[in-house]
């Protein structure tokens, strides 16, 4: 990193990351390729992709459907975009996962975003195949957005525990919409370096990026 921090590199007010660095950390943080039907930008760290997704997607009196207990970082994104969140309770009847049929029945008309924290933030339970692919059946049947923080995949306690990217199963099911966010501060023991990426589909992923540039315009 010293050796890439010179004077023409760190000259410019560039707002995202080229797009060597954006196919690198799609492969590598989102488990999907960089391509026509999925554009990646850096981000400051997978709370950031959270932030610029909830001020691009979400309105006052917007509801977004999360886990209790969860990442206490989503919550205070949400409320920024003028929404409220619909917590589903975690415990021991739901495996410690987010049950698609239980977030299916906190939905109302309000409902925007379901949040897909996988690994499960504070549990580390992984959600399963069937489980993700209700999941995006919902948001295709009812227009929901499915932010997926998969910022803790990359580690493995359970060495059989299989996870699965929300943004790779997506593409069986064209008709969802998926961002999906992550870093390298946990999994990769980079925290300092704030390095991330947030993916989805190209045109809200550029409603993303200019959220970014109007509240940071910072190159990752």
């Amino acid at each position: 990193m010293r050796d890439a921090a010179t004077p023409e590199r760190l000259g410019p007010y560039s707002p995202d990351l080229d797009a060597v660095l954006r196919g690198a950390v799609a492969g590598t943080l989102l488990g999907r390729p960089r391509d026509e039907d999925f554009e990646v930008i850096g981000t400051e760290g997978a709370q950031a992709g959270v932030g610029y997704a909830a001020l691009a997607c979400l309105n006052p009196g917007d509801e977004v459907i999360a886990t209790d207990p969860g990442y206490f970082h989503f919550v205070p994104a949400f409320r920024l975009a003028g929404a409220q969140p619909v917590f589903v309770r975690l415990g021991a009847a739901n495996g410690w996962r987010l049950d698609p049929d239980e977030g299916a029945a906190a939905g109302t008309d309000r409902t925007k975003m379901i949040v897909v924290c996988d690994p499960i933030n504070p549990f580390g339970t992984v959600q399963r195949r069937d489980e993700l692919e209700a999941l995006l059946r919902l948001s295709a049947e009812r227009r929901i957005v499915l932010l997926a923080d998969s910022t803790h995949a990359a580690h493995r306690i359970y060495p059989v525990a299989q996870h699965h990217h929300l943004s790779a199963l997506a593409l069986a099911h064209p008709d969802a919409t998926v961002l999906e966010s992550s870093g390298f501060a946990h999994g990769y023991g980079l925290a300092g370096a704030r390095i991330g990426a947030l993916g989805g589909p190209p045109d809200l992923v550029r409603a993303c990026l200019q959220v970014k540039i109007a509240v940071v315009r910072l190159n990752t």
